[in-house]
């Protein structure tokens, strides 16, 4: 599995309920440096680390949106390889979780299930789990601990006439005007917290474009018109994020995101050359998939002052 902190175009393997749909390198991350009890002058190895609930749909028309899966991850970012040797999640009722690590990334991702309550089974919320941190430069294990309690973002919907008036839009004549349900309504904590990115990928020619991130208040993007060309497929991912980045809430290291995707051909209406397909059917993914966009940037500030375990030192050698 690769984790979220690796580069962009890796791609991860998806559960039979989702492998016609693009593969996409997990994205990220946040969440930032663990609890600091005393003021120790030195840096920290433990760079971002977090856990995460995600929820995935597909939508096929203007009113069509149906669960894809729901899945449980976690994610650590060090900064160094070698900074720990083992990382271990703990709180499932599957028992303890080996997270992988990937050069100074660790990552754990949990089976694709078809419903939250089949998740909850495995990975209960509201739940304390931890991290287990041991080996590498650590002179000690220590632990972390993460009062688990994601709030859910709302499922991302393309409103209005958005999925189907891509089949009659001419790029030539200006921009789309993509709307969608937004974040607003949530009764989000702090709605600062929450993010919103809407990511696109040319099926036709395998150009991933640029990602437009967006605050819990937008209900509408315009889309370059120079981005898209009629009579091309694309494949769309409109993803919500809330996320507990504030070192002092009591839910810290909580993040929960919801993602609807969806395919669509430009001008399929209009006589191009396009062939929409079905649109039930999400069809086979890009030759090097779909990447999720690579970094949220959010960092909780300070980390580099933090230092939580000391390194090992040489020893010092006898004159």
């Amino acid at each position: 599995m690769q984790s979220i902190f690796s580069q962009p175009g890796a791609a991860r393997a998806l559960s039979s309920a989702a492998r016609r749909r693009p593969v996409r390198t997990a994205r990220w991350l946040v969440l930032g440096p663990l609890a600091l009890g005393t003021s120790i002058a030195c840096a920290s190895p433990i760079e971002l680390f977090m856990l995460r609930m995600q929820e995935n749909y597909v939508q096929t028309s203007n009113v069509a949106v149906s669960m894809d899966f729901v899945r449980f991850d976690a994610q650590v970012r060090t900064s160094q390889p070698g900074d720990v040797g083992q990382i271990t999640l703990t709180g499932s009722n599957l028992g303890p979780q080996q997270l992988t690590q990937n050069g100074n990334g660790w990552a754990f991702e949990s089976a694709h299930y078809g419903s939250q309550a089949e998740l909850q089974v495995y990975y209960p919320t509201p739940h304390y789990y931890t991290l287990e941190f041991s080996g590498g430069s650590l002179v000690s294990p220590f632990v972390r601990g993460v009062d688990f309690t994601p709030e859910v973002p709302l499922m991302p919907v393309l409103t209005g006439n958005t999925y189907e008036g891509f089949s009659t839009w001419d790029p030539s004549n200006g921009n789309y005007n993509f709307t969608f349900n937004g974040l607003e309504g949530l009764g989000l904590v702090d709605p600062n917290y929450a993010r919103g990115y809407l990511s696109f990928t040319n099926v036709t020619t395998g150009e991933r474009l640029t990602t437009l991130a967006f605050g819990a208040d937008a209900q509408q993007l315009a889309l370059p018109s120079d981005w898209f060309s009629a009579g091309d497929e694309y494949w769309g991912d409109l993803e919500y994020f809330y996320q507990y980045s504030n070192e002092q809430h009591v839910h810290y290291g909580s993040l929960s995101t919801t993602r609807t995707s969806f395919k669509f051909t430009v001008g399929s209406d209009l006589g191009g050359p396009g062939d929409p397909g079905d649109p039930g059917d999400p069809g086979d993914p890009p030759p090097n998939g779909v990447p999720e966009p690579a970094s949220l940037g959010l960092v909780a500030a300070g980390i580099a002052s933090l230092c939580l375990v000391r390194r090992r030192r040489p020893m010092k050698q006898d004159a």
